[in-house]
């Protein structure tokens, strides 16, 4: 690390540009969207526009993930299941194969929170629209009564907190990656590069 403190950018030669801008503006803008939808749930407003971005920013991860540049193609990194698992038997191990894009088990991660928070966003504009008639699904839902309501209500909130949890696994597996590997990933969602050589 220079000395001024920061992190330096390692140079153009070292590094290849792994994720494109529609992925890190993707990945940014979920990260700020669930954050905000999190802390504002007194806030309906603003609970439901942060909703509504994210599930704009999943549904366009979602046909990046078909059209877009090489790492940001699922086919790149979405292992089956028994390569995920031998990933995650490498970290415990402490000698995970580095991968220039995903690795198997965070292929597995990014799927289950656009699932996670897909459905999450999915069951709160339906609940916005029952509850408030109101949103892009207003006039869509049926009635659902009170009890329906409550049961929507509950479910939305069950999603919400499993997006917390898998949120949370998910920092933690990007920090192992950077520890096992000296390698800065929080940086490079910034700027897209990362080491060339493993």
């Amino acid at each position: 690390m220079p000395a001024s403190g920061r992190p330096r950018l390692p140079a153009a030669a070292d590094t290849v540009p792994v994720w494109d801008l529609p992925v890190r503006v993707g990945h940014w803008t979920l990260v700020a969207a669930v954050t905000v939808a999190w802390a504002s749930d007194g806030w309906l407003w603003l609970h439901v526009a942060a909703g509504e971005i994210a599930a704009v920013a999943v549904a366009l991860r979602l046909a990046w993930g078909f059209v877009g540049t090489r790492h940001a193609r699922f086919r790149d990194f979405v292992r089956p299941p028994r390569e995920a698992l031998a990933y995650l038997r490498a970290i415990a191990a402490g000698d995970p194969p580095r991968h220039l894009g995903h690795n198997p088990a965070g292929g597995w991660m990014v799927l289950a929170l656009l699932a996670a928070v897909g459905t999450t966003t999915a069951t709160g504009l339906a609940l916005h629209a029952a509850a408030e008639g109101a949103g892009p699904l207003a006039g869509l839902v049926p009635d659902l009564g009170p009890r329906g309501t409550a049961a929507l209500a509950a479910g939305h909130e069950l999603l919400a907190d499993g997006v917390l949890v898998l949120a949370a696994a998910h920092v933690a597996g990007v920090l192992a990656a950077c520890v096992q590997h000296r390698e800065d990933l929080v940086a490079a969602l910034f700027h897209g590069r990362k080491r060339r050589t493993p």
